[in-house]
Protein backbone atom coordinates (compact mmCIF):
# COMPACT_ATOMS: atom_id res chain seq x y z
CA UNK A 1 0.00 0.00 0.00
CA UNK A 2 1.13 3.38 -0.70
CA UNK A 3 2.61 5.33 2.15
CA UNK A 4 0.29 8.22 1.60
CA UNK A 5 -2.63 6.53 1.51
CA UNK A 6 -1.51 5.10 4.83
CA UNK A 7 -1.25 8.24 6.37
CA UNK A 8 -4.61 9.64 5.24
CA UNK A 9 -6.19 6.57 6.82
CA UNK A 10 -4.33 7.70 10.18
CA UNK A 11 -5.32 11.61 9.99
CA UNK A 12 -8.92 10.30 9.59
CA UNK A 13 -9.07 7.89 12.15
CA UNK A 14 -7.29 10.26 14.70
CA UNK A 15 -10.11 12.93 12.99
CA UNK A 16 -12.57 10.61 14.20
CA UNK A 17 -11.48 9.97 17.67
CA UNK A 18 -11.01 13.85 18.53
CA UNK A 19 -14.27 14.38 16.85
CA UNK A 20 -15.87 11.66 19.30
CA UNK A 21 -13.76 13.26 22.27
CA UNK A 22 -15.65 16.30 21.84
CA UNK A 23 -18.85 15.00 20.98
CA UNK A 24 -18.12 13.39 24.86
CA UNK A 25 -17.03 16.25 26.14
CA UNK A 26 -20.12 18.89 24.81
CA UNK A 27 -22.45 15.55 26.16
CA UNK A 28 -20.50 15.87 29.86
CA UNK A 29 -20.38 19.78 30.02
CA UNK A 30 -22.83 21.20 28.59
CA UNK A 31 -25.87 18.99 28.31
CA UNK A 32 -25.55 16.96 31.39
CA UNK A 33 -25.43 19.80 34.28
CA UNK A 34 -28.64 21.17 32.72
CA UNK A 35 -30.40 17.66 32.47
CA UNK A 36 -29.84 17.65 36.16
CA UNK A 37 -30.84 20.68 37.11
CA UNK A 38 -34.30 20.45 35.14
CA UNK A 39 -34.61 16.81 36.67
CA UNK A 40 -34.38 18.36 39.92
CA UNK A 41 -37.22 21.02 39.16
CA UNK A 42 -34.93 23.80 39.82
CA UNK A 43 -34.41 26.83 37.64
CA UNK A 44 -31.80 26.34 34.88
CA UNK A 45 -30.08 29.88 33.59
CA UNK A 46 -28.71 29.26 29.72
CA UNK A 47 -26.99 32.58 29.77
CA UNK A 48 -24.58 32.03 32.71
CA UNK A 49 -25.21 28.35 33.11
CA UNK A 50 -26.17 28.23 36.59
CA UNK A 51 -28.58 26.03 38.26
CA UNK A 52 -30.72 28.29 41.05
CA UNK A 53 -32.86 26.83 43.71
CA UNK A 54 -36.40 28.38 43.68
CA UNK A 55 -37.33 29.72 47.51
CA UNK A 56 -40.55 30.07 48.25
CA UNK A 57 -41.75 33.90 49.46
CA UNK A 58 -43.08 32.21 52.65
CA UNK A 59 -39.67 30.72 53.24
CA UNK A 60 -37.66 34.34 53.49
CA UNK A 61 -40.95 35.99 55.25
CA UNK A 62 -41.68 33.63 57.96
CA UNK A 63 -45.17 33.49 57.39
CA UNK A 64 -47.42 31.01 58.08
CA UNK A 65 -48.41 28.75 55.19
CA UNK A 66 -51.97 29.91 54.99
CA UNK A 67 -54.63 29.86 51.71
CA UNK A 68 -56.04 32.65 50.88
CA UNK A 69 -59.22 33.21 52.41
CA UNK A 70 -61.67 33.14 48.80
CA UNK A 71 -62.47 35.73 46.76
CA UNK A 72 -65.53 36.84 44.33
CA UNK A 73 -69.48 35.88 43.50
CA UNK A 74 -68.72 32.21 44.01
CA UNK A 75 -66.86 32.14 47.34
CA UNK A 76 -69.26 30.44 50.31
CA UNK A 77 -70.43 31.79 53.34
CA UNK A 78 -69.31 30.79 56.40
Amino acid sequence: MNRTIVRVMWGFVAAFFVAVALAGAYELFWVMPEKRCLDAHHWWDSDKRVCATPIDLRTITRRPNRAPAAIGPDAGQP
